[in-house]
């Protein structure tokens, strides 16, 4: 602490200088040398971090410009050239202590990252270490080593702030003679530009301070020092910084089952715990506590029940496990608990379940993700059924769950994390609904064995023609039909491949069950047909889908009638016509009844044809296109029916 705020004295000392030479004559500094002697400006105003900020010094270089040409018309070459010269030796000592700060708090920054790594790992080795006493061992040696790191880095940055801040007054202390000198012979010369320079000073002043407020910041946010301590049977590590003290309960001593940690230790509130500590099956921890989630009690192997004082701002107890506030965010479940989250529970916090010694975990039907690292370590979860309200899974949210051999994943779960199931049992198998989900996509792509009904699906490949409704292809082509399989036994897929046309009641086999997955079919007459293409797996499951195409002819008979019901003693006119316009008609009719047809027109040109049916019955009416260019004939058939 005595070196902590020997260093705030130190940073302030700073500040107070750079405000004394911005007070008494730091507009100097920005006289634009390119004006003067046409060489670089120089720059001594702190980089800008924001729009704002550039906007200012923009305006503040832009007032500093009209003051140096003031100063240009007033005084001699000479003087501006020393003017030059002071401003250089300014921004140098300012550009010297700023390098030195930076530097400092770089070293602060890395000291820091580098204790809490060591930390870290002794805490991992204490929580796998075979007994207390090897554990508390363990983390001695790292407090000691880290807090002789933490020494030595500021050693370091103490001598480093020394010299640098006598360099720094040294440049400061010559520029400010040299500028004594010049004002005192430029007095009579200035007067009218005072006001001008007065606020420029002002405006640099500032500048300077807000940049050294920054600097005193990093290093605050940066500077921590750790201690433990021993209350009776209760150990702490006390964490000091320039912003305050605070406390973690790392350990309990004593012989006790169940304990209550202490809000204070030392007057110093317990902010957070790392409890790794055998023996202790109930903890109930204070109104202090801020921080937490399972990794807190990571090691804890005999805890049943986390109770959390009432006063606690941010969590509170629900059977036994932390929830927040609200009760709606799971934060852990100790480690020796069988506990079920309640319906209600909405999200699970990272690493809620870690560590968990439970085989099966029951999923609230509310619960809307599984967040990140939710249920890694739970060496014991063999499966696990994740309800229909998820749609993510976050990444290793299931990590080292080395029994874990069966998950069940719904279609709803749209997003799927990295390594989700990293270090599970070899066996694993993710269980589906179908699959068309990005479960499926993950484990094809993650190589996981599925389980999920097998589906099958069909490709259509031929020369089609345009047909607003149907997939339409040319008469006389085949179509290659392709047959698709997905989930089953996800191996030994065989196909059989039928089709019919339209109406029909009997379909023709193109293929058996083969591993073939494609064939050709040339349907031989115009019309609407229906395929159908079934996949067995090896477990002789079988899914089959359907697919119509629509086989039209080249010549296309586009004949109508003008009626589908009549009257006995009426007439029907029949309107020939074809896509070809080189082309004659024949037209037949008869009773459906009868196998004879009678003929109304031969082939001819003529294009309307009247039939007037003799009595009342069902008919059929059936138009001839003949296409005078290659002679193909193309029928079309109409029902008639005729009442009293």
């Amino acid at each position: 602490m005595k070196s902590s705020k020997k260093f705030m004295t130190r940073i302030l000392t700073a500040a107070l200088a750079l405000s004394m030479v911005a007070g008494t004559g730091i507009c100097a500094a920005a006289v634009d040398e390119e004006e003067i002697i046409s060489e670089e400006p120089v720059v001594i105003a702190p980089a800008p971090e924001d729009e704002n900020e550039t906007s200012k010094l923009a305006a503040f270089k832009e007032k500093l410009e009209e003051t140096a040409q003031s100063l240009y018309e007033k005084f001699s070459q000479t003087k501006l050239a020393q003017l030059v010269e002071i401003a250089q030796k300014i921004a140098a000592s300012q550009k010297i202590l700023a390098d030195t700060y930076s530097e400092a708090a770089d070293m602060q920054t890395t000291a820091a990252q580098q204790i809490a790594e060591i930390m870290e790992e002794a805490q991992k080795q204490a929580a796998e270490a075979e007994d207390e006493e090897t554990a508390a061992q363990i983390m001695a040696a790292a407090q000691e080593q880290t807090a002789q790191m933490a020494e030595e880095v500021q050693a370091q940055v103490e001598q480093m702030l020394t010299e640098a801040e006598q360099t720094s007054a040294a440049l400061l202390a010559e520029a400010t003679g040299q500028l004594e000198e010049i004002k005192a012979e430029a007095k009579g010369k200035v007067a009218e530009i005072a006001q001008q320079l007065s606020q420029a000073a002002e405006q640099a002043e500032a500048q300077a301070k807000e940049f050294v407020a920054k600097v005193i910041e990093a290093f605050i946010s940066r500077t921590t020092k750790y201690e433990t301590v021993t209350d009776g049977d209760y150990v702490y590590r006390i964490a000091y910084s320039i912003k305050g003290v605070s406390a973690a309960f790392i350990d309990y001593t004593g012989g006790e089952e169940d304990i209550t940690v202490p809000a204070y230790i030392n007057g110093i509130p317990v902010e957070c715990i790392m409890f790794a500590t055998k023996g202790v099956t109930s903890i109930t921890i204070p109104e202090t506590i801020k921080p937490l989630d399972a990794v807190s009690f990571a090691g804890a192997e005999d805890l049943e029940n986390i109770y959390v004082d009432d006063a606690n701002p941010y969590y509170k107890s629900i059977d036994g496990a932390v929830f927040d506030k609200s009760g709606s965010v799971l934060i852990a479940v100790p480690m020796a608990k069988e506990f079920n989250a309640p319906e209600g529970t909405l999200f699970f916090a990272p690493y809620c379940y870690a560590y968990s010694r439970m085989s099966e975990i029951k999923l609230p039907s509310t619960l809307a993700n599984i967040v990140d690292y939710t249920f890694v370590k739970c060496e014991n979860l063999e499966s696990i059924d994740i309800p229909e309200s998820v749609q993510g899974i976050g990444t290793e949210a299931f990590k080292d769950c080395y029994s874990l051999k069966k998950v069940h994943i719904p279609a709803s779960v749209e997003t799927m994390g990295e390594d989700v199931f990293t270090g599970c049992d070899v066996d694993l198998v993710i269980e589906l609904d179908t699959v068309d989900c990005q479960a499926y996509i993950y484990a094809k792509t993650h190589e996981i064995p599925i389980k999920c009904p097998l589906t099958a699906s069909v490709g259509l490949e031929t020369e089609f023609v345009e047909d607003e409704e149907y997939s339409a292809m040319p008469l006389g082509l085949p179509v290659k039909v392709t047959g698709y399989a997905e989930g089953g036994s996800d191996e030994g897929y065989k196909y059989a491949f039928y089709y019919r046309k339209a109406g029909d009641t009997k379909w023709s086999c193109k293929q058996s069950f083969k591993e073939n997955d494609s064939v050709d079919i040339t349907p031989a007459y115009a019309g609407l047909y229906e395929i159908c293409v079934k996949v067995k797996d090896s477990t002789g499951a079988v899914d089959k889908i359907y697919a119509e195409i629509l086989v039209k002819d080249s010549f296309e008979n586009t004949s109508t009638v003008s009626a589908e019901t009549i009257k006995k003693g009426s007439k029907v006119t029949v309107n020939c016509s074809a896509n070809n316009d080189n082309a004659e008609f024949a037209v037949f009719y008869k009773k459906k009844a009868d196998t004879k047809w009678i003929k109304k027109q031969d082939y001819s040109d003529n294009t309307e044809v009247t039939v007037k049916p003799a009595a009342a019955a069902d008919y059929e009416i059936c138009v001839k296109a003949k296409n005078l260019d290659d002679g193909t004939i193309s029928k079309k058939y109409f029902d008639l029916t005729v009442t009293e």
